[in-house]
């Protein structure tokens, strides 16, 4: 510590002490640090140191997470406060520490790695040079929380050693298939005959013989009228015994018809 190295450490190596006061992390990791409290990690100062110099560093996560929506969907918090800052070296100091503060977020994390860890870096100084090759630093945070022995890593109670009862499995009943009822064909009406009406005949035109100009008309002939023969009345002789006469029956004599005269 206190020097600046420009090849590899080992047997021979060229390592020198600047003339500029120069910081630096003196170890890759801090930690463990309970969840909860604060994390530190120290910054050391090499070369010359009478002069206050000032650093401005960053906190940044890696398996740890600074917020409750990057954290687990059960988490309360996040893991650590990531808000960065300045640090000032007083005259002849050389050593100084940067705080950060940790929160207890009520997830069981433990299952996935042996601790969380989050970053702390040396950005910039207007008074100092910062040693490139460890200008980082990582801190790692222990946790508190039960082991959760249900779903997730949210934290629930222990389970209980009592045996749990075997459920009683019910059978699901088989539905009972009701036949649909097929549907009632409602009948098409008839349609109704409206009947036509009857159209009224049309009288034949009466056929009237004009008769033909120069045709004489033909003369009817008179009817005879019968001759009426009038019956003999018998005559009484005086005799001993009458002598009964037959009555004349009168004759009839049929009328004769006119003979139709065939027209000129």
């Amino acid at each position: 510590a206190g020097f600046v190295c420009t090849t590899a450490i080992g047997a021979i190596s060229v390592c020198t002490v600047p003339e500029d006061p120069t910081l630096y992390f003196d170890e890759t990791t801090f930690g463990p640090f309970a969840e909860g409290g604060k994390a530190y990690a120290t910054v050391k100062r090499m070369g010359y140191n009478q002069s206050e110099v000032t650093v401005k560093y960053s906190v940044s996560g890696s398996t740890a997470v600074a917020s409750a929506s990057e954290n687990d969907d059960c988490a309360t918090m996040g893991d650590f406060n990531n808000t960065g800052g300045y640090l000032t070296f007083p005259v002849g100091v050389s050593s100084m520490n940067i705080e950060v503060d940790l929160f207890e977020d009520n997830i069981w994390e433990q299952a996935l790695s042996t601790y969380e860890k989050f970053v702390i870096s040396l950005v910039s100084s207007d008074d100092a040079e910062i040693d490139s090759t460890r200008s980082t630093t990582k801190v790692e945070i222990e946790d508190l929380d039960l082991a959760n022995y249900t779903l997730g890593w949210c934290l629930t109670e222990e389970p209980t050693t009592l045996p749990t009862n075997t459920p009683t499995h019910t059978p699901t009943p088989v539905p009972t298939h009701l036949p649909t009822p097929a549907p009632t064909p409602v009948p098409t009406p008839e349609p109704t005959i409206t009947p036509l009406p009857t159209p009224a005949p049309t009288p034949s035109p009466t056929m009237t013989l004009a008769p033909t100009p120069g045709t004489p008309m033909p003369t009817p002939l008179p009817t005879s009228q019968p001759t009426l023969v009038p019956t003999p009345h018998p005559t009484a002789l005086p005799s001993s015994l009458p002598t009964a006469l037959p009555s004349m029956v009168p004759t009839y004599q049929p009328t004769p018809l006119p003979s139709s005269l065939p027209t000129a």
